[in-house]
C-alpha cells in the first residue's frame, strides 16, 4: 500500500510541478523509463499521465536517456526491467 506515503510526495513536490531548474544541476547520466500501459485501477489518469511527466524529467536532465518499455505499466515485470538497466549500467 503506498497511499501512507502520498503525504511525503506531495511535501517534495510542493506545487506538483517538476522542478526544472533544480534537475538542470545533475549531471549524472540518468536512465528515465516508463511503461506503455495504465496499471490496472488506474483508468482515471490520462493514458499520456506517466510518459509524459517521464518526457519532462529527461528533457529536463542534461544527460538523460529515455525508454519506454512496452507492454509495461507502473508495475513493470522485472524480469523486463534486466536487460535495459544492464545496458545503461554497463556504459
Amino acid at each position: 500500500m503506498v497511499a501512507p506515503t502520498l503525504a511525503y510526495d506531495a511535501a517534495c513536490l510542493g506545487n506538483g510541478s517538476v522542478p526544472i531548474d533544480r534537475l538542470s544541476a545533475i549531471t549524472k547520466p540518468v536512465l528515465v523509463m516508463t511503461g506503455s500501459m495504465l496499471a490496472p485501477g488506474m483508468q482515471e489518469l490520462q493514458p499520456s499521465f506517466f510518459a509524459e511527466a517521464a518526457k519532462l524529467l529527461a528533457k529536463s536532465l542534461p544527460k538523460a536517456e529515455y525508454r519506454v518499455l512496452e507492454g509495461e505499466s507502473h508495475v513493470v515485470d522485472s524480469k523486463k526491467l534486466a536487460a535495459p538497466l544492464h545496458e545503461f549500467f554497463s556504459r
